[in-house]
């Protein structure tokens, strides 16, 4: 669609615009008809302005209409190692910008030592995005946090409530200690309003999600099952180890979004703490009926999702790192204020969380293998061709790979850029790494751990902001092969991503510098990260 030109110098500063929330922010802010400015970080060979396009042709065609391009901000909150935004840019924000929309986050749930994470995103983030607002002048400063902030709570929640609770997690802590420096900060500011949302699900309309956290990983657990288990709810709430008589609380993310528009566009409103919160919260037990349901109805997709999951879950080990990040979402939510969001929104009823909409939105996410609907990956076709890619090539990378005890594979899923003169199809990069223990360099192919990852999510585990865990979680990382050895793949894995290896993956060196016709072989010395 033909991009419409922005003139008017009334901007929203957005962050975190190509998150799950952010998309929708940026789409209902655009159709709103705010002038915006977004701040995005360039992710290894993807730059901010085309990871904005991309978010845009979302924005576009769930809108139906063409938008003006943003003014897109190249900058990495998190980063502590440069300065800042440059001074023309500077100079330009000081001269549009009058409200911030601070919806960047981490949404992690274990502490990552190495990377910091989620304080590094969600505490050291939120107070560099505040020293830039100072910088910038008096501005509406609008602050995405989370109902939990409230922590282990076993009473009614409120929303002017700013007492230091016992945290269930690191991300409640984290969203908590963002909200006190904003609040210590307040009077920087012509106005702080925060939006604390429960938990965000899909459309309420498609059942569209662009991650496939907390609840749905319920669902991808239940991949493991016995055959002849998964249409039975009781077994399900068993083998996940939950109870059907919790209740939670759910919220649609085009929801969310449109009440924190809907509040943005009246400063009368302004200066508030929201409770974007369900009147009427969910069991577990109808949850569980829905992924059933959900299962029953989407057979042949969910037996090539469990294909490319069974194996990898044979271990109790690997399979408590998915139970571990979701299971304290499936106990009981406490009673959520919400007199001050119902007084500012009387008339945005919040849909309500049917057993149709929970289906749709469980099938939704079984049909894309809880994966982005644009990106093709599908690890579960174990002869490397099927219909994710129209050739595999295998390239070598001299000198530039680890030694390991055990012989494994990875498989890279890589979308190149569009050209007239190369398929536009998802190509597949393929590296052997042989042992260098003839013990145990006598396995088939068929017994040979295999790695497979998305392009995008390798650039963030080498660049350490993610992890293989969460990127297991996600779907973006899957590994298979015998029981035995999945543990020792993933240490070779992690162990790979720390050598130079995967440094010149991260700098693109290694890819975009070597002919893929030449079809070459690599043969590395095939061990955490």
């Amino acid at each position: 669609m033909k991009r419409i030109n922005s003139h008017e110098r009334d901007f929203v500063l957005l962050t975190g615009a190509c998150g799950f929330v952010g998309r929708y922010l940026l789409r209902d802010l655009l159709l709103s008809g705010r002038q915006l400015a977004v701040v995005v970080r360039s992710r290894g060979r993807h730059s901010a302005i085309a990871r904005v396009e991309k978010v845009l042709a979302f924005c576009e065609e769930t809108a139906g209409r063409p938008f003006p391009m943003p003014r897109v901000i190249d900058w990495d909150l998190c980063d502590t190692a440069t300065d800042g935004i440059n001074r023309d840019e500077l100079d330009w924000l000081t001269q549009n910008v009058t409200s911030v929309l601070h919806s960047a986050a981490s949404v992690r749930f274990t502490l990552d030592s190495k990377a910091g994470e989620p304080f590094a995103s969600n505490v050291g983030g939120t107070r560099r995005l505040l020293d830039l607002a100072t910088e910038i002048g008096p501005i509406d400063f609008h602050h995405v946090s989370t109902a939990y902030v409230c922590g282990d709570r076993r009473v009614t929640a409120f929303e002017n409530e700013t007492t230091l609770p016992t945290f269930k997690n690191v991300y409640e802590e984290s969203k908590f200690l963002a909200e006190e420096q904003l609040r210590e900060a307040a009077h920087e500011f012509k106005s702080l309003t925060i939006y604390r949302p429960s938990i965000v699900v899909g459309d309420s309309k498609t059942g569209y999600a662009s991650a496939f956290q907390t609840i749905y990983g319920g669902l991808r657990l239940a991949s493991t099952m016995p055959e002849g288990h998964r249409n039975d709810v009781e077994s399900l709430l068993e083998w996940l180890g939950i109870s059907g008589k919790a209740t939670k609380n759910l919220v649609p993310v085009d929801w969310v979004s449109r009440a924190i528009v809907e509040i943005l566009k009246q400063p009368i409103l302004h200066n508030k703490t929201y409770h974007l919160t369900n009147p009427k919260d969910v069991t577990v037990a109808n949850l569980a009926a829905a992924m059933v349901r959900a299962i029953q109805k989407e057979t042949d997709h969910w037996q090539s999702m469990k294909s490319s999951t069974s194996e990898f879950f044979a271990t109790d080990d690997i399979k408590r790192v998915f139970l571990d990040s979701f299971q304290n979402y499936f106990s009981n939510d406490p009673v959520f204020d919400r007199n001050q969001i119902i007084a500012a929104l009387p008339k945005l009823a919040v849909p309500e969380m049917s057993s149709e909409r929970l289906e749709r939105m469980f099938q939704y996410a079984i049909r894309q293998k809880f994966m982005e609907a644009d990106h093709t990956f599908n690890p579960s076709t174990n002869d490397r061709t099927g219909s994710i890619a129209s050739s595999t090539d295998k390239i070598i990378l001299p000198n530039r790979t680890p030694v390991f005890p055990v012989a494994w594979s990875l498989t890279i899923f890589d979308e190149p850029a569009r050209s007239e003169s190369r398929s536009e199809s998802t190509r597949k990069l393929h590296y052997s790494f042989e042992s260098s223990r003839s013990s145990l360099d006598q396995c088939g192919d068929d017994q040979m751990p295999q790695v497979f990852v998305r392009r995008d999510a390798l650039d963030l585990l080498v660049s350490g902001e993610a992890t293989c865990e969460s990127a297991m979680r996600s779907g973006q990382l899957v590994v298979m092969g015998p029981a035995d050895l999945l543990n020792i793949a993933i240490l070779q894995f992690r162990e790979c991503l720390d050598s130079p290896f995967g440094q010149a993956l991260l700098a693109d060196d290694g890819l975009s510098n070597l002919s893929f016709e030449d079809n070459l072989s690599l043969c590395g010395l095939g061990g955490e990260r």
